[in-house]
């Protein structure tokens, strides 16, 4: 009877002991999912279920903010969902701030991101509606305030490609396709300087071989010796007309909305990455070239500052215009080719 009593007493110590065990990790799996935590609950607003479903989590830079559920199909064909969020991330409610439905095409499995805007909003209410992005008013949202993407790199991907999409859409505000435009008259400007840089280059030759025509010595008369000097000079012209030729190609080709988007996101990169980048490296080419001749100029005396200055307003020409090819967005669009640095020439002595 001593064994069997002790016997009981062992087996209701290990019973209790796994209970406590399973109960307290049942408490710690809801306390770490918040299960007690206050939850503020707001309107979300998406153009379809597809990858919907009870409990979605809506994540915030990797955290888990809130989740959604009870998901409706209304009257004017939208889908709606109550959106509730935990507590402590109520300052990120502001009106500045859209839904992107991102799902994983491996697992397939579709998380809720929420995206913010860079600047500060102003404080929703419970209750507010907050639109996913594939709704028109988070479009609207999207642009208004610059909401940038924050996910993977495939979520990215397709967030960027989304985005111009509905830049080209006629359906969207007056605005709608205002940074291709943008882009555009880039381009354009681009090209006129180019065209400007060329003119002063040509109205140099002329300066110089006028010069060389109405003296047979002095300065002109050294320069007279160095025939090499003026075909280098032709030369450089020469590279300069082809890259305005090359840039005119590129705004045609990109004049034709039917193909945009795929040439923005061509990964062989022929009908425009390419070509822009062949523009550089032309313009990269013109840099040691004048640069040899404001060297020998400076080497001369100070009759010919009159040249000096018109090379340096061409130098200048081409300082603006490798800012404006640096800054375009078409050319920065997932490629490096923007972050190439070009080298400058050497700043001439004063």
């Amino acid at each position: 009877m001593s064994k069997l009593k002790y016997t009981k007493i062992f087996v209701t110590v290990f019973i209790a002991v796994a209970v406590i065990a399973v109960a307290g990790l049942t408490l710690s799996i809801l306390i770490s999912e918040k299960v007690f935590s206050t939850k503020l609950k707001y309107k979300a607003k998406f153009s379809d279920a597809t990858g919907l479903k009870g409990n979605v989590p809506v994540i915030y830079k990797g955290f888990k903010i809130g989740y959604i559920n009870d998901i409706e199909l209304a009257a004017d064909n939208n889908v709606y969902a109550d959106l509730l969020i935990y507590e402590e991330y109520e300052k990120l409610m502001n009106d500045n701030c859209i839904l992107y439905k991102s799902t994983n095409p491996i697992t397939s499995v579709t998380n809720i991101l929420f995206l913010t805007g860079t600047r500060k909003g102003n404080v929703l209410k419970q209750g507010a509606l907050i639109p996913g992005f594939d709704t028109y008013e988070g479009k609207v949202l999207q642009r208004q305030h610059s909401i940038p993407f924050q996910g993977d790199a495939i979520g990215s991907l397709m967030f960027k490609v989304e985005s111009i999409l509905d830049e080209l859409s006629p359906q969207m505000s007056d605005s709608a396709g205002a940074s291709i435009m943008d882009s555009f008259a880039a381009l354009d400007t681009t090209f006129k300087r180019i065209n400007s840089i060329v003119t002063n280059v040509d109205e140099t030759m002329v300066m110089v071989k006028d010069g060389l025509k109405s003296s047979k010595g002095g300065v002109f008369g050294g320069l007279a010796k160095v025939d090499d000097l003026m075909t280098e000079l032709t030369a450089t012209t020469k590279n300069a007309r082809t890259l305005m030729v090359t840039i005119d190609e590129t705004l045609v080709n990109y004049k034709k909305p039917d193909s945009l988007a795929i040439k923005m996101i061509d990964p062989t990169g022929e009908n425009f990455l390419k070509p822009v980048q062949k523009s550089l490296a032309s313009v990269n080419e013109l840099l040691p070239e004048i640069n040899r001749l404001l060297v020998y100029t400076n080497d001369q005396t100070t009759n010919i500052s009159l040249i000096q200055e018109k090379i340096k307003k061409v130098l200048d020409d081409f300082e603006v215009t490798l800012e404006i090819l640096n800054r375009n967005p078409l050319i920065n669009f997932n490629t490096d080719v923007g972050k190439k640095k070009v080298e400058q020439g050497k700043k001439r002595p004063r």
